[in-house]
């Protein structure tokens, strides 16, 4: 079985705590901006957060955002590879 990392830069701990402890399919935008967490699950179907750019299209990977903070969509994919691959659409992650 393969080990799966993750890194959680600039995610403060309780925060993260707080973000896992909604499950899989949570999601927060980030006080600063420019990002959303999401839990998604790792490759032994656990829950991780994850942060994806929405915020500085300089900065490579960047998805597009809709701008809704309810109900959010991305694109493209989302694809945290070897774990979990799918789309947040309309505030929903669908398996690809």
């Amino acid at each position: 079985m393969s080990e799966c990392k993750l890194s959680f830069d600039a995610v403060k701990v309780a925060r993260r705590e707080a973000a896992l402890d909604h499950g899989l399919g949570a999601f927060y935008f980030s006080a600063r901006g420019g990002f959303l967490m999401a839990v998604i699950p790792d490759c032994n179907g656990s829950p991780h957060l994850v942060s994806f750019n929405i915020g500085d299209p300089k900065v490579d990977p960047c998805w597009q955002w809709d701008g809704n903070k309810d109900k959010p969509t991305l694109s493209p994919s989302l694809h945290w590879v070897g774990n979990w691959h799918g789309f947040l659409r309309a505030g929903k992650f669908v398996s690809c």
